[in-house]
């Protein structure tokens, strides 16, 4: 086939070494792009106007570069843009949340970006629009709507949103009687918030001047403003704060803590002057997530020794008098728990796969939810009425839409309320799923799951793209995305690494792919990359290798280690400057990362084991892959100059002539662009240039 990059290819912009050498624990290092930083930049604070020239002229000239490079495969974009639109059925509504003489959805109207959010009563099903996001986004770049809530009363609506990407909310309040905008408007806050049972007083948090949500407040609607009352603060740059009201909503529980512990404090929901009152102490390690019902807490914890989390209660005046309800168990990790009056539901990872069991309060029978299929990712969805049977599940499969259904717990009965319709058509038994076990160096075994239609069989003449994250304990599940489908009806094999950093299997995969044993995350996917080669399901050279944030991290380190291996690489958003990030703790998110990546500057040792695997300072003269990365210049979690930086250092040491492309979406932050049609048109971008790649190589 004809190759399709630009002949001949554009020259990538490039801009002077400005050498500063960082000393720490007596080690001398060079960063040639330090420069690329602008300093005291805050994102999403300040205008494009308040970044030097030079910079926004590199910025621009990476776009044009990166778009450049896209020339060609115009068409095709627009072709990958019709498919995946396709398969979104544009007028389509949520299944509906009851809460008292109403149900709560929303809605997608034909041709319009962003959601509708609606209710209507349960006596006579009349409707009514809450908030038109399509309305309020109009003329914006960026728009997004989070934190969304209303009154118990059903009188009032609260909502946060951001325009910039940087995470920083404003939050407003609507009148559904009048629909009138209430004048209580608070900027600079996080997306939690909470009512208080009065239907007139609220709790919301703060955050400060780099992004750190660190302080609750109080505010009665129609007060004046500026003089709320401070609930809680922790001045600990290493924790965040958040909020929220228990199932049963009697309490307000505010959490404090990091990646790895809590501190929980805990007040009646009355009203913001009942006394706020720790009940679990912050200490190192030590994790809790709590509840309420009928005068006692139950408590998902992982104290003494239960890393894969048990449940326990004790009376409400008494935190510490415990008794086991759910009891630790070293093969499985328990996940998630929701109460209910009757019932408390709690569901664990076993073998790889969710299982939701349901306990009944007063007899203490249990069972579990007997779901379809073999390979699925299920999930809780928690609803507003605490005094229900009825629990709604979210399910899919790596072939399978998303669909949802709500489980009476009484009777046993599983009722599909929606599956996912994909207008253009998709037959599920046209698409293959498999699992595999790749031997890692230490003699694990790393999962993987595979996706490939039935008409293109994975082999070594085809291929295959290699999906990693490996961060935070964050699991990667074999769920449903019609977007992937675009590749994969073009012959490319979708495959996911379930590597160490998540918790696929139990909090031990977490703990083993965190800190100082970082390294196994990077080993694990090299190990994943080299069985399916030798299975013969792909080849040297055929993988891109993709992933994005820290699994970003985790692409430009394997890069590093075995190029040859991958022919292109995909890196969204990614953490690739990882030692100059954690050595700087004025960034928002630094002294909250340390215990998942170590603290360098205390640590000569975490200094040691991160400056050995941080892609940036990792680079080396060598042949790298043909490289697709993105970034956003309002990103607070991972800034724009650490992309800028590694694209800018990696071309002065590649000995390929692979093009390595950086675009920055110049108003969005560490998710991309808003609306949901421009979000398929980000993919369709990404998965163009992909193709094109893989045309260029003969692959496709």
């Amino acid at each position: 086939m004809k190759p399709l990059f630009p002949k001949p290819l554009p020259v990538p912009p490039a801009t002077k070494p400005s050498p500063v050498v960082h000393c720490l624990h007596e080690d001398k290092r060079t960063d040639p792009y330090d420069h690329l930083r602008e300093p005291d930049w805050l994102p999403g604070r300040q205008s494009e106007t308040e970044i030097s020239d030079s910079i926004l002229d590199l910025v621009r000239a990476e776009n044009d570069y990166a778009n450049a490079l896209l020339g060609p495969v115009g068409e095709l974009r627009k072709t990958l843009f019709e498919e995946m639109k396709g398969r979104i059925k544009e007028n389509d509504d949520s299944v509906p949340a009851k809460d008292g003489p109403y149900e709560y959805f929303s809605r997608y109207e034909t041709g319009k970006e962003y959601a509708v959010f609606c209710r209507r009563r349960t006596d006579n099903q009349q409707e009514e629009i809450l908030l038109d996001v399509n309305v309020l986004a109009e003329g914006k770049p960026f728009f997004q709507v989070a934190g969304l809530g209303h009154s118990a009363d059903h009188r009032i609506l609260g909502y946060c949103f951001d325009e910039t990407g940087d995470e920083k909310y404003t939050l407003v309040f609507k009148n559904l009687e009048t629909g009138e905008m209430l004048p209580d408007r608070f900027t600079d806050t996080s997306a939690d918030w909470d009512f208080f049972n009065d239907n007139q007083s609220i709790a919301y948090v703060l955050v400060d001047d780099n992004n750190r949500p660190n302080q609750v407040r109080t505010h009665r609607l129609g007060a004046p403003l500026g003089e709320d009352p401070v609930l809680f603060e922790d001045t600990d740059s290493g924790r965040f704060v958040g909020i929220g009201l228990t199932e049963d909503e009697t309490h307000l529980v505010v959490q404090s803590g990091d990646h790895q512990s809590d501190e929980i404090w805990l007040m009646a929901a009355d009203g913001p002057k009942a006394p706020l009152s720790c009940v679990y102490q912050y200490r190192l390690g030590h994790e809790y997530d709590i509840s309420h019902h009928d005068g006692f807490l139950y408590v998902q914890t992982n104290i003494d020794g239960a890393e894969n989390q048990k449940i326990l209660r004790c009376p409400l005046g008494q935190p510490s008098k415990f008794e086991e309800v759910v009891p630790h168990d070293a093969n499985a990790l328990l996940e998630d728990m929701l109460l209910f009056r009757d019932f408390l539901v709690y569901q664990k990872q076993e073998a790889g796969l969710p299982v939701i069991y349901v306990r009944h309060l007063q007899t203490g029978h249990t069972h579990t939810v007997e779901l379809p299929g073999e390979v699925y990712d299920a999930g809780l969805i928690p609803l507003y009425e605490f005094d229900t049977p009825v629990l709604r599940l979210g399910y899919s499969s790596l072939n399978a839409p998303q669909r949802v259904y709500d489980y009476h717990m009484g009777n046993r009965e599983l009722v599909l309320r929606k599956e996912r319709e994909i207008p253009s058509g998709h037959n599920a038994e046209d698409y293959v799923v498999r699992r595999f076990l790749a031997a890692a160096p230490d003699g694990e075994t790393v999962p993987i799951s595979m996706l490939h239609h039935k008409d293109h069989p994975p082999a070594a003449t085809r291929p295959l793209l290699l999906y990693g994250y490996g961060a935070y304990g964050m699991s990667m599940t074999p769920s449903f995305s019609s977007v992937r489908l675009s590749l994969v009806d073009r012959g490319v094999t979708y495959a996911m690494a379930h590597i160490r950093g998540g918790q696929e299997k139990g909090y031990r995969w977490y703990r083993e792919g965190r800190e100082a044993h970082k390294k196994n995350t990077f080993t694990d996917f090299i190990a994943c990359a080299e069985h399916l080669i030798a299975e013969g399901l792909t080849s040297a050279g055929r993988i891109v290798a993709c992933g994005g944030s820290a699994g970003g991290m985790l692409i430009g380190n394997v890069i590093n280690q075995r190029p040859e291996l991958f022919g292109v690489a995909v890196l969204h958003v990614p953490f690739v400057d990882v030692l100059n990030t954690m050595c700087d703790a004025s960034l928002p998110l630094t002294p909250m990362e340390w215990p998942e990546w170590g603290n360098p500057i205390e640590s000569k040792e975490a200094y040691d084991c991160i400056k050995s695997y941080s892609p940036y300072d990792n680079l080396k003269k060598q042949a790298y892959p043909i490289i697709w990365a993105t970034a956003g210049l309002s990103d607070p979690r991972v800034t724009y100059w650490e992309p800028l930086k590694w694209i800018q250092r990696l071309r002065t040491l590649n000995t390929s002539l692979a093009p390595t492309a950086l675009l920055t979406e110049m108003e969005a932050g560490h998710s991309g662009t808003t609306g949901r049609f421009k979000a398929l048109e980000e993919c369709a971008r990404d998965d163009a240039f992909v193709l094109m790649a893989l045309r260029e190589q003969g692959l496709w």
